[in-house]
């Protein structure tokens, strides 16, 4: 007998309660075991997004990506860049920009990259939440209408607008991870989260709470040069791209080059590069296949 029989608690009473304190009356799911050992382990293993020159690519499916590294490193442009690279492939893309940048510029962005037009009138958006009720209704629709890849530019705006303290992981996971990112993930969208760290390179990791790195499933950490000069659009830059975190690991057996360094293992995945002539032939380089257990030598 359980309790709710024990004391004569109603099935509408029951639903009730479920409705006003979800959290305390959800039953427990287990998954099926004898489906888990059916199936196969690595069909979900397949990357799709931000592809290198040599046609790999780093980002699962259905994931979260955290992408961080200094002011002016080039982080929001190498995710235009990977959104000109899933438009083109026929994916859906959202770009969620917290940060109030001037909007036409970021359009442009895309399209320069080499998105083509037809392909983001149709598949891509950008929105600008400006409170808590707006972004939960552009959240349903995100889900609604099936989006593949959705850019939060940038977290810190993200915890601003929901209240969340970066300082406290339950908070974290409570007010951003579960109600925004994760419900993303189970409709099978891939999130990158655009964060900042602070000017010690040396540092692992997004500004604030570590839950931040626990809760995605795939690091990459954008560095600059040691001359410090970032990517300015139209002209030559280049910054290397190292993984810092993989959880599934297939990313990180395509990072030939391993370097231990400030405490931890990183991967260097490749190097981003906007040439002179342009954004349209900017390109991510894959490591040398000839190259040695070093990294580039001008990155830190």
């Amino acid at each position: 007998m359980d309790a709710f029989t024990a004391f004569n608690v109603t099935p509408a009473d029951q639903q009730q309660l479920h409705d006003f304190f979800p959290d305390l009356y959800e039953a427990p799911v287990f998954y099926d075991t004898e489906q888990l050992l059916d199936a196969d382990p690595n069909d979900t293993l397949d990357t799709v997004f931000l592809q290198r020159n040599d046609g790999v690519h780093a980002i699962y499916p259905g994931s979260h990506v955290a992408l961080y590294g200094e002011p002016g490193s080039g982080k929001t442009m190498l995710a235009k860049f990977a959104t000109m690279q899933a438009l083109n492939a026929g994916y859906k893309v959202a770009h969620i920009d917290i940060d109030d940048n001037r909007k036409e510029i970021v359009a442009h962005d895309v399209h320069k990259f080499g998105a083509h037009r037809d392909k983001m009138l149709a598949q891509w958006r950008l929105a600008q939440p400006d409170s808590i009720d707006r972004l939960n209704s552009l959240w349903e629709r995100l889900i609604a209408d099936e989006y593949s890849l959705v850019i939060v530019d940038s977290m810190a705006s993200l915890e601003g607008l929901t209240s969340a303290d970066a300082n406290m992981g339950l908070d974290f996971v409570q007010r951003i991870y579960l109600p925004y990112i994760k419900r993303l993930m189970n409709a099978g969208c891939a999130v990158i989260s655009i964060d900042h760290t602070g000017k010690d390179r040396e540092r692992k990791g997004a500004m604030g709470s570590t839950q931040k790195l626990a809760k995605s499933d795939l690091a990459i950490h954008v560095v600059l040069p040691e001359s410090g000069e970032g990517l300015v659009p139209g002209e030559l830059g280049t910054v290397a791209l190292y993984i810092d975190k993989d959880r599934y690991g297939v990313t990180k057996a395509n990072s030939q080059l391993r370097e231990y360094r400030a405490g931890h293992m990183r991967s260097f995945w490749g190097t981003f590069t906007i040439p002179a002539t342009g954004l349209h032939q900017a390109t991510i380089q894959a490591p040398s296949k000839n190259a040695t257990n070093k990294v580039p030598y001008n990155y830190r």
